[in-house]
């Protein structure tokens, strides 16, 4: 949790990918967050994942959520975000 933390501290924008049920807890993550003052922003479509590519860069951290550990749209966006950072 420690590690989390100087993470979501240290990256000016955070992404939270999530698909279903896991997107429930993405959009949880992100309002949650969002009152502590950070950049939150989730998605929850495999379209807006991919999209979304585009804009991470080395100040992003981008977080996938899948409760399967399966979910390929969500494995396949933290790929590509790793490749971007």
């Amino acid at each position: 949790m420690i590690r989390v933390a100087m993470m979501l501290d240290e990256y000016e924008r955070v992404y939270v990918y999530g698909i279903a049920s896991s997107a429930v807890v993405a959009r949880e993550f992100k309002l949650r967050f969002m009152r502590l003052g950070l950049d939150v922003d989730y998605l929850a479509e495999s379209h807006s994942i991919r999209m979304n590519i585009t804009r991470v860069n080395q100040e992003s951290l981008v977080i996938g959520i899948s409760v399967s550990g399966k979910t390929e749209e969500v494995i396949e966006g933290l790929r590509e975000a790793k490749k971007r950072s």
